[in-house]
């Protein structure tokens, strides 16, 4: 069952074992990369 409320994204179960661990921080290169996957994906969503 896919339920999608405003405003919130899916994410796959490869989009989150592919996060680092909360145990050591994130460097620039991790964070601009997670941001560009999430603006692509956003960008191939169609919009009603």
């Amino acid at each position: 069952m896919d339920i999608q409320a405003a405003g919130v994204e899916s994410v796959t179960l490869t989009d989150i074992l592919s996060l680092a661990t909360w145990q050591r921080e994130r460097s620039s290169e991790e964070l601009q990369d997670f941001i560009n996957t999430r603006h692509d994906a956003l960008a191939n969503v169609d919009i009603e």
